[in-house]
């Protein structure tokens, strides 16, 4: 629901990178600022996820894209790689979540320690509870893997659901002719929104009522571009060129 994005503090002051190595420190430069001011340390690296909060404080992708004045906006630092200059990737996992937390000075609001649970299996119901994406599975004695996957991390999902861009409508047949048959769904693929690459996903034309489709006409119209906002128009089974109407990816 965020941006993965390493930490790295030297001297009192912090960049935020991706994992593709794109500088994300214009982007979030309250976070880096809040970084250089939390760490105890005058040379470090973290592994954490920036996120912006929804109205009841859950990571939301949506209020992320959107933007809007006011979003609160954190970096949930989950990770340690360096401290004082020297690494600790080979450290098992509870020792450098004890160093996490002795680093990080818990005060600065925008930068905050993620929590840290045994019981996996309460934590993944109140995920569920909370409409959360899910949790994360982590071996205590696991070192840190540098931009590998492993079995040692897992991404346990709690619902099969996912936000997607809307990028535009095929047009409507029978019932449906004077409006559209399916909405076009993209997501963007990578770390740095401005540079991520938006890929096709699908379409979906079930599930809206007449009023559902009458008020997504209403903002998407203003939305009409020529072109597929895809590198690539996509190749989509049974619907023809002409068939597509295409609009700028700003609906989610």
């Amino acid at each position: 629901d965020g941006y993965r994005a390493l930490g790295y503090v030297r001297d009192g002051q912090a960049q935020l990178v991706s994992r593709k190595h794109n500088d994300l420190t214009e982007r979030f430069p309250q976070v880096a600022k809040a970084l250089a001011q939390a760490v105890r340390s005058p040379a470090c690296v973290v592994d954490g996820e920036v996120c912006a909060l929804d109205d009841e404080g859950r990571p939301s992708f949506s209020a992320m894209q959107q933007g809007k004045a006011g979003t609160p906006i954190v970096y949930a630092v989950f990770d340690v790689l360096e401290v004082d200059g020297v690494p600790v990737l080979d450290e098992p996992l509870v020792e450098r979540r004890a160093r996490l937390e002795a680093l990080l000075d818990t005060r600065q609001k925008t930068v905050q320690v993620s929590g840290f649970f045994d019981d996996g299996d309460g934590l993944y119901a109140a995920a569920v509870e909370r409409r959360l994406e899910g949790v994360m599975a982590k071996r205590r004695q696991s070192r840190y893997a540098e931009g590998k996957r492993t079995r040692d991390w897992l991404k346990i999902k709690t619902h099969g659901r996912e936000e997607f861009v809307v990028c535009g409508w095929t047009k409507g047949q029978g019932k449906r002719a004077g409006s559209f048959g399916a909405l076009v769904l993209g997501t963007h693929r990578g770390d740095d929104l401005r540079s991520a690459e938006l890929v096709w996903v699908g379409n979906c034309g079930t599930g809206f009522t007449e009023r559902d489709i009458d008020e997504l006409l209403q903002k998407l119209e203003p939305l009409r571009r020529d072109t597929a906002p895809f590198p690539a128009v996509p190749k989509m089974a049974k619907v023809r060129k002409d068939d597509v109407v295409w609009v700028e990816p700003k609906l989610v």
